[in-house]
């Protein structure tokens, strides 16, 4: 009903504005409308339900988040507030099952998407039996035990081929599923899915571990990875092999104040180590050159802005030199006689130390000009030139044809020019205050949100 009220109280007012010919800022009144309007459906919306008898509460179906309802129960002793938690419903184990099942098929297309089936090959047995020599007895058995549960599996063996970073699902059927991985040997692929490619020198069979949880229902499964290693003539496998070496070295040389670099490769050739080249000079160059163009576009824009000020200076002194020169005409002073005038009288405000005003000081130099032996119609030409504005050029245009057609009607042609220019003058006067009181909206809107929060904290935020 408030926000009703609001809305109603703004649209005649603003159209009582608009009736009696009163301008208001568009936008902000548009968008001050467009929220009362939102907070009256919003309103409505929260009206309809309240008040009417409920028998039961809808729960969150497995998976939402849990929301809280606010009831009032009505008794003998009144109405009583209560703030209850409704949890989300709990599946039943059919549906975990069926669910459980789903995430399964679902991984399955997720796998085939973006790995490649073995297609029958196995992992190379020579390479598995060099590699448990290497790394000892350990190692050896995880390849056999991994080597007799896929023969076990006969045909449900599904090695998928890896050779990129993949993004393991977390989480499947739209969150209801949970998936825990653990991978086999460690370090090599994570749980998440990268894939740590420079630890390999040779293929190897990874087994993933995935446990599927869904409410109360749990399933486990294997899935097995063959990790590919970057083949032996590749520059990835070469720089894969040195970067090994000489992480060894940098753990074995800890000791000492300096680690030794590798003279030659595992092939035998000779390495030459040197340091990269950085660019630092040139960026730094870089970041010289824009700065100056910032700068450059700083000061031209500064540029602008103070000859817009100038401008704007020089047009609210209009109105003022327009009256002066008006006053001196009607009394009989001739027009060039009222600008020394004119002149000397802001000369001797700005000794008493008020401030420089446009409009004044060119028409301050027009009268040096002048005395210094410029012709009248010359300087009245050049006039628009000290100060480019619409309103001096029409000045300007009006002394030089009091020059050439002489005093007749001058004085009413500048009475006409005054009104013209108060006119003007109170228009600038208005369009400045409704940029103002627009300015002035947006502390206000934050003064509303304020007091809106400390109406609505605690609705909000204390359970009754």
């Amino acid at each position: 009903m408030i926000s009703l009220i609001v809305l109603l109280g703004s649209i005649l007012y603003l159209q009582n504005r608009r009736r009696h010919g009163k301008t208001y800022p568009k936008k902000i009144c548009r968008m001050l409308l467009g929220a009362e309007l939102a907070a009256l459906i919003l309103s409505g919306t929260e009206l309809l339900p309240a008040g009417r008898l409920v028998s039961d509460l809808v729960r969150p179906e497995n998976g939402e988040a849990g929301r809280e309802e606010s009831l009032i129960a009505g008794t003998r002793e009144g109405e009583i507030r209560y703030q209850l938690t409704l949890e989300e419903r709990e599946m039943s184990v059919r549906e975990a099952e069926d669910k459980i099942t789903a995430a399964r098929t679902e991984l399955a297309d997720f796998l085939r998407e973006n790995t490649e089936a073995l297609s029958g090959e196995s992992p190379d047995p020579k390479a598995g039996e060099e590699r448990a020599k290497a790394g000892g007895g350990k190692e050896k058995e995880e390849t056999e035990g991994l080597s007799n549960r896929s023969q076990g599996e006969g045909d449900k063996a599904d090695i998928r081929v890896i050779d990129r970073d993949l993004r393991f699902p977390q989480s499947l059927q739209k969150g209801q599923v949970a998936l825990h991985w653990s991978m086999q040997p460690e370090g090599i692929l994570e749980q998440n899915g990268r894939f740590h490619r420079d630890l390999l020198s040779e293929d190897q069979l990874i087994a993933a571990n995935l446990v599927y949880i869904c409410g109360s229902s749990r399933r486990e499964e294997t899935i097995r990875f063959l990790a590919r290693a970057y083949p032996a003539d590749s520059k990835e496998e070469y720089r894969s092999r040195i970067k090994r070496v000489l992480e060894g070295r940098e753990k074995t040389d800890r000791q000492n104040q300096k680690m030794d670099l590798p003279e030659q490769d595992f092939r035998g050739e000779a390495i030459r180590w040197m340091r990269p080249y950085s660019w630092r000079g040139e960026k730094l160059l870089a970041l010289g050159f824009t700065g100056a163009l910032l700068m450059l576009f700083a000061q031209k824009r500064n540029r602008m802005e103070a000859v817009k000020r100038r401008r704007e200076n020089a047009d609210r002194d209009y109105p003022l030199i327009i009256s002066e020169i008006a006053l001196y005409l009607s009394a009989g002073v001739t027009v060039k006689n009222a600008l020394e005038r004119i002149s000397a009288a802001y000369e001797e405000r700005r000794k008493q130390g008020q401030t420089g005003h446009e409009g004044y000081e060119a028409l301050s130099l027009l009268v040096r000009r002048m005395k210094e032996g410029i012709s009248e119609r010359q300087a009245y030409e050049d006039w628009p030139g000290l100060c480019p504005t619409a309103s001096y050029r029409k000045l300007s245009m009006l002394l030089i044809q009091n020059l050439q057609r002489g005093n007749r009607r001058l004085a009413e042609l500048f009475e006409e020019e005054k009104q013209r220019a108060e006119e003007a003058g109170r228009l600038r006067c208005k369009k400045l205050g409704d940029e103002a009181s627009t300015r002035l909206l947006i502390p206000m809107v934050g003064l509303l949100a304020v007091v809106l929060m400390i109406l609505l904290a605690p609705a909000l935020f204390i359970h009754l």
